[in-house]
């Protein structure tokens, strides 16, 4: 409950300054970091390790994808089980808190490839990857399949928990 009333306070604080997705999202991730994402990197010489590196943390975020999935199946399923109030509100809890991590997990994985596949695309002489860009350009960036797992499946299961929690709530009320 606490929880949610944080997460209400802080999108509406988020909502007020007008911060685009991107803004919110860095700031949750900085958040309580001194230092600043410098804009004066060093140019990328070595594109085979670039490239290694992308499909590094493409694997990266399909491990966490699946822990994700696996971790709600068994909070869905262990909820399902429970016949206790409190069994049920703490489990809910737990799985919005592990949630909300997994999706900050998520989230800076899809980050990180899509900053690197950026400059990839832009200055790395690759026919093939061009040709599969190529292929995917009728598909808004956003609706990809890094950003879909990333930031859209977490946080699609992430409020749909919230939505199990207030609905858990609002049926005891009565």
């Amino acid at each position: 409950m606490i929880l949610c009333i944080v997460f209400v306070v802080g999108m509406s604080h988020f909502i007020s300054a007008k911060l685009n997705w991107q803004q919110i999202v860095l700031y949750i991730i900085m958040l309580g970091e001194d230092n600043k994402l410098s804009t004066s990197l060093p140019p990328i010489k070595d594109w085979d390790k670039c490239r290694k590196r992308i499909e590094h943390e493409d694997g990266l975020l399909n491990a966490r994808v699946n822990i994700f999935l696996i971790l709600n199946g068994l909070g869905a399923a262990s909820l399902g089980l429970s016949k206790a109030y409190a069994a049920q509100v703490v489990i809910t809890v737990v799985v919005l808190i592990v949630n909300l991590l997994l999706w900050l997990c998520t989230l800076q994985t899809a980050l990180v490839i899509r900053s690197l596949t950026t400059e990839y695309i832009h200055d790395a002489d690759d026919t093939i990857d061009r040709r599969v860009r190529h292929s995917l350009n009728w598909l808004p960036r956003r609706l990809r399949s890094t950003f879909i797992l990333g930031v859209w499946l977490p946080l699609v299961l992430f409020l749909g928990w919230v939505i199990g929690l207030i609905m858990l709530i609002i049926k005891t009320c009565k």
